[in-house]
């Protein structure tokens, strides 16, 4: 499966399996773009390397909502790898306090979310996965 069609799979459980209000977004910052494009994302904020995903949950969502945290996706087909920028992003993202994780699959984003946020892992979550 290919790193987008795994991504792909991913948002449609994140949809069904997080808590109500939560929101996620992709940012589209990888490919091939024109020196001048890629000169204004940079202008504008983009920073290479940042996760796939950022997955963002109410306190209410948690288990434990004081261990609320911004969480992270970084997705990668099976025989993928993280770039240097991307090591940098992550450690840079822990240090705030952030949560980050490398996915391979839909299981790997569930044990990463499950011991943090009350997800719905039955009917259409289950389906999916």
């Amino acid at each position: 499966m290919t790193e987008a069609a795994l991504q792909a799979l991913i948002v449609r459980w994140l949809e069904v399996a997080l808590p109500a209000d939560s929101v996620f977004h992709h940012s589209p910052n990888e490919g091939r773009r024109h020196v001048a494009f890629k000169r204004k994302l940079a202008v504008m904020g983009t920073r290479w390397g940042w996760p796939d995903l950022e997955v963002f949950v109410p306190p209410s969502g948690f288990h434990v909502p004081e261990d609320w945290a911004p969480l992270f996706l970084e997705v990668k087909a099976k025989k993928g790898r993280t770039t240097e920028n991307q090591r940098e992003i992550h450690k840079q993202l822990k240090l705030c306090a952030c949560r980050v994780a490398e996915v391979r699959s839909i299981e790997e984003v569930e044990a990463f979310l499950a011991p943090l946020v009350r997800l719905e892992t039955r009917g259409r979550a289950g389906l999916i996965r």
